[in-house]
């Protein structure tokens, strides 16, 4: 693991959390049509903030989509298409080089998202809590989790993720699997 991995599972900068969290901004934003001038944080937001500006503007745009069903599979493969780009900066920015930095990388990345996130047994995720939950409904979830099915893909180099329970379906937690 290299020295930036490793910090950062004990700090993760305001700055950095901003800059992320309106560069995930920026993909949605783009794969909705909207100018991503539009979404662009204010100097004095603070990373809370701008994520739940992110979280309402995701719902908005994901409920204008799901009253048109034609356009949700564009959608879905924008959105991943985007955060999977987003995973192989973050990849090579953080010089992930095995399944362990891939899991330290990917806990620390929903963790700054308010994500409570744990590899499981068998290529399982569990995610106990999560802030979008609050935010979500069961079909917002499912169109919006092509995000983390990106995600994940570009992070780890291809893999592939699979929500089968989520939180926003009234169960106690989201449970996913990756598999290759």
């Amino acid at each position: 693991m290299n020295i930036k991995l490793f910090l950062s599972q004990f700090y993760l900068p305001a700055f950095y959390r901003k800059r992320k969290t309106a560069e995930l901004f920026r993909v949605t934003a783009k794969t909705f049509g909207v100018k991503p001038a539009a979404v662009l944080p204010a100097e004095s937001e603070s990373p809370d903030a701008l994520l739940e500006r992110y979280a309402e503007f995701s719902k908005n745009q994901v409920q204008v989509i799901l009253k048109n069903k034609r356009l949700v599979e564009g959608v879905k493969a924008g959105l991943f298409a985007g955060a999977r780009e987003m995973g192989v900066s973050l990849r090579n920015e953080l010089n992930l080089k095995n399944d362990r930095d891939f899991h330290i990388a990917t806990r620390l990345i929903y963790k700054a998202l308010k994500i409570d996130l744990e590899f499981g047994q068998n290529g399982e995720i569990v995610i106990k809590k999560c802030f979008f939950s609050g935010f979500y409904s069961e079909e917002i979830c499912s169109l919006i989790s092509s995000l983390d099915s990106g995600l994940i893909a570009g992070l780890s180099g291809g893999l592939k993720m699979s929500f089968y329970q989520r939180i926003t379906e009234g169960c106690s937690c989201c449970r996913a699997v990756i598999s290759k």
